[in-house]
């Protein structure tokens, strides 16, 4: 079968453009670098962003024939454990880089969690929101145009994962690198499980661990931030 025309725009869509825009907002906000743009404002925008990304690859499954996107529930022995297994090291993996990198990616992490009870209330719709579309959108859509072109299952998973990754650029090189070998659990996961709902439920309990359990390092950060643009300067 061959790919339609709205494919290969979602194609230069999401495997192009997208990762041009986050090295671009990675250049103009180096690691380190504050984000003038309140958070509450940024999370509407990534909200829009994304609900609007998921409802053109609803459209372009549909219109290459990409069904069924979610596969079937399984819910065995081994989808649970590599459900698990993921998760335990993606969170290690987490973990670790917040101990060792450096300050500056820890401003950017901390920049983007929840540090409120009502953006902790949003943080939980957005990991929702964020799961289901992201694993739509790299895991079935993108993953089954480019087995369509290439004809092969993993040559296809490593490049929906290195978009995957690269979209997520905004986060530094090291995170990218990260995310990438993540990003390809995800798709083993798939392939165990036989669906995405695995890989949907691994993917929000992420987010929504990393969110809920730095929240009150993010806050810290925050209101250290403040405290140094309202410090007085001192006098020689």
């Amino acid at each position: 079968m061959t790919v339609s025309l709205p494919g290969y725009v979602f194609l230069l869509a999401i495997g192009v453009l997208l990762p041009l825009r986050s090295w671009l907002a990675l250049r103009k906000h180096p690691l380190g670098a504050p984000i003038a743009a309140p958070k509450a404002k940024r999370y509407r925008v990534g909200i829009t962003l994304t609900l609007l990304q998921a409802a053109f690859a609803f459209y372009v499954a549909l219109d290459n024939r990409l069904q069924p996107l979610f596969g079937s529930p399984r819910l065995d022995a081994a989808t649970v454990l590599a459900t698990l297994a993921l998760l335990a090291v993606a969170l290690w993996t987490l973990q670790w880089m917040v101990r060792h990198r450096s300050p500056g990616w820890r401003m950017r992490f901390y920049s983007i969690l929840p540090e409120t009870p009502r953006q902790r209330v949003v943080w939980v719709f957005i990991c929702m929101i964020v799961a289901v579309a992201e694993e739509v959108l790299y895991r079935a859509v993108l993953w089954g145009l480019l087995e369509r072109l290439t004809g092969d299952y993993w040559i296809s998973a490593l490049l929906a994962s290195l978009v995957f990754a690269l979209n997520h650029l905004v986060q530094g090189w090291i995170s990218t690198g990260t995310i990438f070998v993540i990003g390809f659990g995800f798709h083993l996961l798939v392939d165990v499980s036989g669906g995405l709902y695995a890989a949907v439920a691994a993917h929000f309990i992420y987010d929504l661990s990393a969110g809920l359990c730095y929240s009150g390092a993010a806050r810290k950060e925050s209101l250290a931030a403040e405290s140094m643009k309202t410090a007085p300067l001192a006098t020689p």
